[in-house]
């Protein structure tokens, strides 16, 4: 584009952490996943049907709404539980009851906001590497890549391990010092 990339800053997103932040949790032998999206085919739904078919003893948890809602309850599989829409001032304590956040999006997804509160409560996350989702996670926190089945399968129970580092990556990256620094910005802006 012609700009100076020297002359570019970058400002991130947020979450409150004092809301989005670990819960104590009776131990659970199940592995419990969730997936929260419009309930759209480019959201990746079809994955988390093929995964929870495949791994018949963890939990798949979905909320959301959308056109593909009516077909999930029609499939009727012990693994897969559809809450439909959760208020968001509620939706906290979801992420609290998970163990993963499942990312499976089709398509180059925005900044990715779901991805952000999960981490804050704990939650590594098992997804797409399109779009501006790998700007917004590391490694530390998160396995990334292509969107496929065979993908998804290889690295579901590799995920788990990155639990630990996740609430440390949420303080350090998606604090209210990423508000701040956009406020300053602002506020410089109007001198």
């Amino acid at each position: 584009w012609g700009v100076n990339p020297n002359i570019i800053d970058r400002y991130y997103h947020w979450v409150d952490l004092n809301r989005f932040k670990p819960a104590k949790r009776k131990p659970n032998d199940k592995l419990n996943f969730l997936f929260i999206a419009r309930l759209i085919h480019q959201k990746g739904v079809n994955i988390i049907v093929k995964l929870a078919k495949l791994f018949p003893l963890y939990q798949f948890n979905i909320v959301g709404n959308g056109p593909q809602y009516h077909y999930l309850l029609s499939l009727k599989l012990n693994n897969l539980k559809t809450f439909g829409d959760i208020p968001y001032s509620k939706l906290h304590t979801i992420y609290q009851q998970n163990d993963i956040l499942l990312f499976p999006s089709l398509y180059a997804e925005g900044w990715g906001r779901t991805a952000m509160e999960a981490v804050a409560c704990g939650l590594p996350v098992l997804g797409s590497n399109l779009g501006a989702i790998p700007e917004n996670l590391s490694p530390k926190v998160s396995i990334l890549f292509k969107p496929t089945i065979k993908n998804f399968q290889k690295n579901i129970k590799k995920v788990i391990l990155l639990k630990k580092n996740c609430r440390t990556y949420a303080l350090n990256n998606f604090s209210t010092k990423n508000f701040n620094s956009l406020l300053n910005l602002y506020k410089s802006l109007q001198n």
